[in-house]
Parts: structure tokens; C-alpha cells; sequence
């Protein structure tokens, strides 16, 4: 009898610390140990985390200076979680679609779904749905959000590689910088 209400116990203790919501604090690595630092969680790092866990699907809410995300996390994801936030080729180079309805600062719960593409995969809310389109040398698709907002991309050798560089302001006007070919004679 002990040992069933133990068990009993123990299971209760572990469903409601699964379900928890935990203070998301930057977690780094000295060369010997694990450290979390909380005057790293500056604005940016906030809005990085955010989409971090969004692309994982880790579920979190956010208050005006904290994150917290349900369940616990192993120190080891925590640090590479950390140091993705603040990654700047890393979060310029996955898709995120971080949708987040904002009562009194908590986010809502919402159902999400992964649409798969074949050379990506991208977790979505799941009322958006995929459309095909016909490309003519690349690989084109949408991701239809609602009756009046889709989403479209266009994979191929032709396509625009996105590679701009960052605008310059020069004399109050953006300007851009453009590589010209060098052609030796």
C-alpha cells in the first residue's frame, strides 16, 4: 500500500513540474561548468530566445522582462538554445513564424503543425494550410495563412539568392552597395 501511494506521488510531483512554467535565464559554459546569467537576457537576446523556441516548438510565454518555458530543459539544450538566440546567421537562416496572441502579456495557447516541403520543414499554426504552384525552373510553393495573406517562396538555381548586403545611409538616402564584375582584358 505505501509503495502505490509513493508512486502515486512521485507521478503527480512529475505531471505538474512537466507542466510548469520555468524563468528562462541565458545559460553559458566557463570551460568547467554551466552558468546562467540574467543580466544577459537583454532585449534582443529576448527576441531571440523567442524564436528559438518557437522553431522547436518548445512552449513558452513572456511577460514584459522575463521568458518562461513550460517544462525543464536539460542544461546542455539550454546553452546551445542561449547561444542561438543571440546567432545572428543562425536566426537569418531558419524560417520562423512566430505567432503569439497577447492578453495582459501572457501568450495563448495555440495548435501548431509541421508542412513539409521536402527541402525544409516549417512548423506553422494549424490552421495555415500548403498550396502548390507551378515554377518554371525552380521550386515554387505557398503557405496560405488566411483568405487574404499568403505566404510564397521560390527555391532554384535563378532564384534571388537573397544575398543583398545591409542597406547604407549615406547623405539622409539608402543606398546600396553592387558588386560589379571584373573583367581582365
Amino acid at each position: 500500500m505505501q509503495t502505490v501511494l509513493s508512486t502515486i506521488i512521485i507521478s503527480v510531483f512529475l505531471c505538474s513540474c512537466r507542466d510548469r512554467y520555468n524563468r528562462y535565464v541565458p545559460t553559458y559554459f566557463d570551460g568547467e561548468q554551466f552558468v546562467e546569467r540574467q543580466d544577459s537576457l537583454t532585449p534582443q537576446h529576448k527576441e531571440g530566445i523567442k524564436k528559438v523556441f518557437a522553431f522547436y516548438g518548445v512552449p513558452f510565454r513572456t511577460d514584459s522582462n522575463s521568458v518562461y518555458y513550460r517544462g525543464t530543459i536539460e542544461k546542455e539544450l539550454l546553452l546551445n538554445y542561449s547561444k542561438k538566440a543571440m546567432d545572428k546567421d543562425w536566426l537569418a537562416t531558419h524560417m520562423f513564424i512566430l505567432t503569439q496572441t497577447s492578453c495582459a502579456g501572457h501568450s495563448q495557447q495555440q495548435a501548431f503543425k509541421t508542412l513539409d516541403f521536402g527541402t525544409f520543414t516549417i512548423v506553422v499554426p494549424d490552421s495555415w494550410r500548403k498550396s502548390t504552384a507551378q515554377g518554371i525552373d525552380s521550386y515554387v510553393s505557398n503557405i496560405i495563412i488566411d483568405s487574404s495573406d499568403t505566404l510564397s517562396f521560390d527555391l532554384g538555381h535563378f532564384s534571388n539568392p537573397l544575398s543583398e548586403r545591409d542597406p547604407i545611409i549615406f547623405q539622409g538616402k539608402t543606398s546600396r552597395i553592387v558588386d560589379i564584375p571584373t573583367v581582365l582584358i
